[in-house]
């Protein structure tokens, strides 16, 4: 397990290098609320990441 704790969460490190476009197909297809267009990617990221 501890292996595990020390390794980078991949999906993680895949969202942040998204772009906000991707961010956006990301939430819908993973059926995240509270996402929007109007939003900056940041804000996008850290909502997709609270909810994954």
């Amino acid at each position: 397990m501890s292996a595990l704790l020390s390794e980078p969460d991949q999906e993680s490190q895949d969202l942040n290098s998204m772009t906000k476009a991707e961010l956006l197909a990301y939430a819908r297809e993973n059926n995240i609320s509270g996402v929007s267009s109007a939003m900056l990617k940041a804000d996008i990221l850290s909502r997709i990441k609270e909810a994954i």
